[in-house]
């Protein structure tokens, strides 16, 4: 069942543009055109992977699919989308964070590192 994106999504996907296109500010104009590929992908990815962990949250791990005269139960089909695409957006975050020179890549925050460091 595919649902169309709606306002809130693509405001947050454009949101989501804005904030890394910021960080790509210190790159050379020739790494800033290759990176406006990426970052499209890696923003509507982001905000994907979030709306697909909010159904999973909803709904569960466990999805009961009607099969004739009986229900099997399965992943939830969120959830493999969730898991297919968290390896994709991985590797084009990696991809942008390769275009910065070394000291400037490991100082890259998305907000995990400082998720972790305030955990005491």
């Amino acid at each position: 069942m595919a649902t169309k994106k709606t306002l809130p999504e693509v405001t947050a996907i454009n949101k989501e543009i804005k904030r890394l296109t910021g960080i790509i500010e210190e790159l050379d104009e020739n790494k800033k055109a290759l990176a406006t590929g990426p970052i499209r992908d890696l923003a509507f990815m982001r905000v994907t992977l979030e709306k697909l962990k909010d159904i999973v949250n909803k709904e569960g791990v466990i999805d009961e699919m009607e099969q004739g005269g009986y229900t099997i139960q399965r992943a939830h089909p969120a959830l493999k989308s969730y898991n297919d695409m968290i390896p994709k957006y991985n590797s084009s975050k990696q991809l942008l964070i390769n275009m910065f020179p070394k000291e400037v890549a490991t100082n890259l925050d998305d907000g995990f590192e400082s998720f972790v460091m305030k955990r005491d």
